[in-house]
């Protein structure tokens, strides 16, 4: 009894501890992935900035992660550049759609409202 105690101990920590996914089921990008990603943020930053905004430029990501769903799901932390040339650490959300369906763009800044804005694919 003792054995399958320590048995299923064991195993729970290797299921804790072994590859945790933040986000619920996102996986952190590395490599060419977080490069592609990169890209597509740059673009849906470049198509706000077309529009009537907000108007921002990347400065850098701090980390991304993304999930498939109806398509991919990125999350970034970025350093964001803001048209008066002030530097912002935010949450931006990707949800790249399948079939041309809109592109949505969450951009969450501190001290600035949630916007979300949908982009042609």
């Amino acid at each position: 009894m003792f054995l399958a105690k320590l048995l299923l101990l064991c195993t729970a920590c290797v299921l804790v501890i072994g590859n945790p996914e933040p986000f619920g089921g996102f996986t952190k990008l590395e490599g060419q992935a977080l490069i592609d990603a990169q890209q597509l943020l740059n673009t849906a930053l470049a198509k706000m900035d077309s529009g009537d905004g907000p108007h921002y430029r990347l400065l850098r990501v701090v980390e991304a992660y993304s999930r498939v769903v109806e398509g991919t799901s990125y999350k970034f932390t970025a350093v964001l550049i803001d048209e008066n040339d002030v530097q912002k650490i935010c949450q931006v959300d990707i949800l790249n759609r399948i079939l041309n369906l809109p592109m949505v763009v969450t951009v969450k800044c501190p001290n600035e409202a949630e916007l979300t804005k949908q982009q042609s694919a």
